[in-house]
């Protein structure tokens, strides 16, 4: 009868509704997993499009490798913010950290006021602290101030690697505490 195959005609359409539901789902709870996107933003054109490729290989290694975001901003100027403040809006306001709590370490190059920061957030703020900040500043500066961002950046991404590693270990590098 007529009424039997309309039954079925709503039948699959709620089959598939569901189905497609499902998809849509599953598509949603995946997308967190890649939202970081890229995880070197060079709105100040510091590097190539080879030295690019390779600063964010070595970025996503060391992030995959410890499930904690290390990124690079680079910015012509904060426009008169201050640079912390300016760094910790533009993490807060990313896609970038991993997990609930955003494990993430950047670090944000103003060229036009000539500062870096280094902003941490979850598992970063325990793993680097301020006095590994201040030593990671200290061990790029000169690549910094030479001009050579692409070394600099994977010198830094190197430097997260190790103490990324020793805060795993429970020896977060520390005043009291400088083994690498």
């Amino acid at each position: 009868s007529s009424r039997d195959l309309f039954k079925g005609v709503r039948d699959m359409k709620k089959r598939f509704l569901t189905f497609m539901f499902a998809a849509i789902l599953c598509i949603a709870l995946a997308v967190p997993c890649f939202a970081g996107g890229v995880r070197c933003v060079d709105n100040a054109n510091l590097l190539d499009d080879y030295e690019l490729e390779s600063v964010i290989a070595k970025l996503d290694e060391v992030s995959e490798k410890h499930n904690v975001d290390i990124t690079v901003l680079t910015v012509r100027s904060t426009n008169g913010e201050h640079t912390a403040t300016f760094a910790d809006n533009y993490y807060d306001n990313s896609d970038w950290g991993q997990g609930l709590s955003r494990d993430g370490i950047m670090l944000l190059i103003s060229m036009g006021d000539r500062e870096w920061y280094i902003s941490t957030c979850g598992e970063g703020i325990s793993a680097i602290t301020d006095y590994g900040i201040s030593y990671i500043g200290n061990e790029i500066v000169y690549e910094l101030s030479e001009g050579d961002y692409a070394e600099a950046f994977e010198h830094y991404a190197d430097i997260c690697d190790r103490m990324l590693t020793q805060a795993e270990e429970g020896n977060p590098y520390d005043v009291n505490n400088q083994v690498e």
